[in-house]
């Protein structure tokens, strides 16, 4: 009979093979930033990565289940896109603003992944996996904040091919500063 268990158990195993997936791909993201700040965020979320790998291996342990690992598509597709966009904008203005929608795509596929990893594990009766899950599910929803405050911060108006990082944020200050000024005077 299939139950809530093999669900639970198929997609931790598809979660196995993305966070290895990622764990691959991640380097040459990180290379083709030409943002500091977000090479910076990317490696960060790489280490956890790395951790969230070794994490899914524990709770199969946990489980008394063989860690194995089943390939996850979803995660195929997001990363052959990533590496489109970072081949069709190397070399513009908007390679930053390319890579973090592409890598916020991920992350969004991520916290639904977990999140119902997580609903599972707690109707399985398994609380101490669901804090485990609970856990990697708000480092991922970190990353996806931390990649659109990137992104407002300055990276989507360097986007725009007219300034450069340290332009865009002065310029994104003093609109912040000036605007309500403007619109009050108005």
């Amino acid at each position: 009979m299939r139950t809530i268990r093999n669900l639970f158990l198929e997609e931790l195993a598809t979660r196995l093979n993305s966070e290895k997936q990622l764990v691959s791909a991640m380097p040459g993201i990180i290379a083709s930033s030409t943002s500091t700040q977000l090479r910076n965020m990317i490696q960060g979320h790489f280490l956890e990565t790395k951790d969230h790998v070794d994490q899914i291996e524990r709770l199969f342990k946990e489980l008394d289940e063989d860690s194995h690992s089943k390939k996850c598509y979803g995660t195929l597709g997001l990363i052959k896109e990533c590496e489109d966009r970072i081949s069709f904008f190397k070399g513009t203005a908007a390679i930053n603003a390319a890579i973090i929608a592409a890598m916020q795509k991920i992350e969004h596929f991520e916290i639904a992944s977990y999140g119902c990893l997580q609903e599972w594990a707690t109707v399985l009766n398994r609380k101490d996996i669901a804090r485990s899950l609970k856990g990697v599910l708000d480092q991922e929803k970190i990353a996806n904040n931390s990649l659109m405050d990137l992104a407002r911060s300055h990276i989507n108006t360097e986007a725009l091919g007219k300034y450069s990082e340290d332009e865009a944020r002065i310029r994104l200050n003093t609109e912040c500063i000036v605007q309500p000024v403007i619109e009050h005077s108005l």
